[in-house]
């Protein structure tokens, strides 16, 4: 049995290191390694050699720093490793945008989007010579009109391939890291596909059939809107909830009931630990050899795993897995460790499987909700109530995740400490035990899970009747909107957050109101008068741009939409206005109604107040009010002069009734000509109008039948931006018009390979690009 968390230096037993200590400095250590790497290993070699300059001194004898030193360097190494082998798994670029014959298998369960379905595949060995001997492994693939498909499946499939690079936008999911972690090394569309034979004879495919089995199981008997969330709660496939009930958990605080994550895998750890003992006090165990504490982590652990395995043992699931065994491992293994010590050995230890798990937002959220239920908890005394007992948890998990949400651009109610009150005895504690034993049950009467199902679909129906009756004005003025104070001030909250919870630390309260003065008094970073600040939105093979001003802001063109499930505008535009802190439109223009272009219009206005929409032409899918953009229509916002060029007309192709938007502030202009062809820009060269621009948005993505030469020179842009797709079907933009910008000599962006272009229009050109800013080892440099 291990009773102490203290390290001894051999040469001298007085100084004694706390275990602690050492491993909150191996911590720290990968999270700086994680954070200074970054994509030249050149440049990471001289980081990690200016971060090993102060050890020198301090590893000279046998000081109390030697061994966290050596912790530190431990960590180091860990993060410097990670990074090495994730770079070793990239493949060359010549793999890339061709279309490729392979044997692959499905792994796991795909997810319907409506008119595709997405899913993993990994390469069967044995092809190395059809890809230059490159080790392709694992694959990210959408197909679009596809069969169903069963995991664990052999297909030969035609792919055209590219990296998981996702959208480098601000707010937007950081895909390369989601890929990094996940293993995959390209993502693409599968052209056609022929089915092979059937597989499924490994474990995890034997999983994720039986995954699938019950998910038609449950649709079939339970048709309605509720059949989704149990799912999600049974297997944790979340494809079957809707954009609205995300939304509507979202707004409540209550979307972690629906993500099997460590509350889940702590309270199924917790049932069995309780069953156990309950059973063992009864005599019902045989307690001859083994205590009874022990029988009870054994069978609460496997109850945990047995429940992460039918929930896909994802990589979330795998790290409440291994917070869960550390919290057991005292009665299981004996060992005498304060909780703050356990804490951060099961922060290494997750940190050490997976360094990149500090870019996603849930490790931290749940990591930070266990530290602050600690800090609440642990030694306190005088809560013997049982609302005190359930009411403070509650109460300390929202006062340290609301900084966090709000840093994360996520809005918090206020009344989600209460909500979840309900909500979780409900969901997690009732709802999803009796799932899981209906599911047991269904192994010997259908009859019997059934009547559960139904059971647990009342249950589910009346949870989603309390969400909809939330969803009310006067509920949703009580969301605390995105607050734009940086890491300083969620710092200070946090630190505020700590004072309040310390016992005995009254001195110090007077200090807590100067520290949330951020959150208390915001400020709002606004255009000053006359100028505005332009963004070119990574959307993909499409197009979205806003225009701030002063105290107006216009988004023009809303992203593609590939399904009422998929859309630009909830990935990238809606993330990057609650960066901004824009909760309202002041004008949407839709240039054309191309998917491309209109797409995200739909999904954008549930989130979005929007006070008027102007388009060129009719939006398809859009029921609201639209205003022609009419040629010559002038006006002003803040000193900053708006003008029609085109749009709407006479034109046959709905890409030359594009709205033709000039922009000027402070002597400088912006052209945003949606997707205009050669007749359209002959029209404008005819015309009396002044189309002379600093900044060009590249008519229709590059296409070679836009952008003359004879536009450009009249244009004559000294920066010329492109908004389209890497790698994209179409070639845009193609070699003809990027020859022509060279002879141009401006300077040329593209948001496939620069990411969001921010700029400020009014001041000296200076163009700042999102995925140059964003620089770190998992992210693969562009050609």
């Amino acid at each position: 049995m291990i009773h102490k968390t203290r390290l001894l230096c051999p040469e001298n037993n007085k100084h004694s290191i706390h275990l602690g200590s050492c491993v909150f400095t191996y911590i720290a250590a990968i999270v700086l390694a994680n954070q200074c790497l970054g994509q030249s290993f050149f440049l990471c070699l001289k980081v990690i050699g200016l971060l090993l300059l102060p050890l020198i001194p301090l590893c000279a004898g046998c000081s109390r720093l030697s061994i966290p030193a050596v912790f530190y360097l431990l960590g180091l190494s860990a993060g410097f490793f990670h990074a090495v082998n994730t770079q070793s798994h990239w493949v060359e670029d010549d793999l890339f945008g061709q279309v490729l014959t392979i044997k692959a298998k499905v792994q796991g369960l795909s997810s319907d989007l409506g008119d595709f379905q997405r899913f993993s595949a990994s390469v069967l060995p044995g092809q190395e010579a059809f890809f230059k001997e490159q080790s392709l492994k694992q694959l990210r693939l959408s197909w679009y009109g596809g069969p169903e498909l069963q995991p664990g499946d052999l297909w030969l499939l035609t792919v055209k391939l590219k990296p998981p690079l996702g959208n480098s936008s601000p707010g937007a999911f950081d895909m390369q890291a989601w890929a990094a972690r996940e293993g995959i090394q390209a993502t693409g569309y599968v052209v056609s596909g022929i089915w092979l034979e059937q597989g499924g004879f490994s474990l995890a495919d034997w999983r994720d059939r039986l995954r699938q089995r019950i998910a038609i199981k449950v649709k079939s008997l339970l048709p309605g809107d509720s059949s989704g969330l149990l799912i999600a709660l049974m297997t944790g496939d979340k494809s079957g909830v809707s954009a609205d009930q995300w939304q509507r958990l979202n707004q409540t605080g209550t979307t972690h009931l629906m993500v099997i994550s460590g509350l889940h895998i702590g309270l199924m750890a917790g049932l069995g630990f309780w069953l156990t003992l309950m059973l063992g006090r009864l005599g019902l165990l045989p307690l001859n050899l083994v205590p009874l504490p022990v029988v009870a982590s054994v069978i609460a652990l496997l109850m945990a795993f047995s429940y992460a395995i039918l929930a896909g043992f994802t990589v979330p699931v795998q790290r409440a897995l291994v917070m869960t065994g550390m919290a057991l491992s005292g009665p299981l293994f004996g060992i005498r460790a304060k909780p703050s010590t356990l804490y951060l050995l099961a922060l290494a230890l997750v940190l050490t499987i997976d360094p990149l798990a500090i870019t996603s937002a849930g490790f931290w959220y749940s990591f930070a909700a266990v530290a602050v239920l600690l800090y609440g908890f642990v030694g306190r005394l005088g809560m013997n109530e049982h609302w005190q007992r359930w009411g403070h948890p509650q109460w300390l998990v929202f006062l340290l995740l609301f900084p966090l949400l709000q840093f994360n651009g996520q809005g918090v109610s206020l009344l989600s400490p209460v909500i979840n009150l309900i909500a979780i005895p409900l969901v997690a504690g009732l709802m999803v035990p009796v799932a899981l034993f209906a599911l047991l049950l269904s192994l010997f009467s259908l009859t019997l899970f059934q009547w559960l199902l139904v059971l647990l679909d009342r249950l589910m129906s009346y949870f989603l009747l309390g969400l909809g009756w939330l969803d009310q004005p006067v509920f949703k003025s009580l969301v605390v909107e995105r607050h734009d104070v940086g890491m300083a001030g969620v710092v200070f909250a946090l630190l505020a957050v700590f004072i309040l919870l310390a016992p005995g630390a009254f001195a110090f309260f007077r200090l807590v109101p100067v520290l949330l003065l951020p959150w208390l008094l915001p400020k709002q970073k606004t255009p000053e008068t006359g100028l505005a600040e332009i963004a070119v939105l990574d959307v993909g093979q499409g197009l979205s741009v806003l225009i701030r001003t002063h105290s107006h802001s216009l988004l023009y063109d809303t992203g593609d939409a590939v399904s009422p499930r998929y859309s630009m505008a909830e990935r990238v535009v809606v993330p990057y206005l609650r960066q901004q802190n824009i909760s309202a439109l002041d004008r949407v223009v839709i240039s054309h109604g191309d998917r491309d272009h209109a797409g995200g219009l739909v999904s954008l206005k549930p989130f979005v107040h929007v006070t008027s929409v102007w388009a060129g032409s009719g939006i398809p899918d859009y029921s609201g009010y639209i205003q022609p953009c009419e040629p010559g229509m002038i006006w002003e916002w803040d000193q900053v002069r708006f003008e029609f060029l085109a749009g709407s007309g006479l034109w046959a192709a709905t890409n030359d009734r594009s709205c033709v938007l000039k922009v000027t502030a402070n002597g400088q202009s912006l052209l945003l000509t949606g997707d205009i062809g050669g007749r359209v820009e002959k029209a404008l060269l005819t015309s009396s109008l002044d189309l002379k621009s600093d900044y060009l948005l590249l008519p229709h993505h590059g296409s070679r039948y836009s952008g003359s030469l004879p536009f450009l020179n009249a244009v004559s842009p000294e920066v010329t931006l492109i908004s389209a797709g890497y790698l994209n079907r179409f070639g845009h933009p193609s070699k003809d018009v990027l020859d022509r910008l060279q002879v141009l000599g401006t300077e040329v962006f593209n948001t496939a390979t620069d990411g969001t272009l921010e700029f400020t229009l009014g001041l000296p050109v200076d163009v700042q690009s999102w995925r140059q800013q964003r620089s770190h080892y998992w992210q693969r440099p562009l050609r």
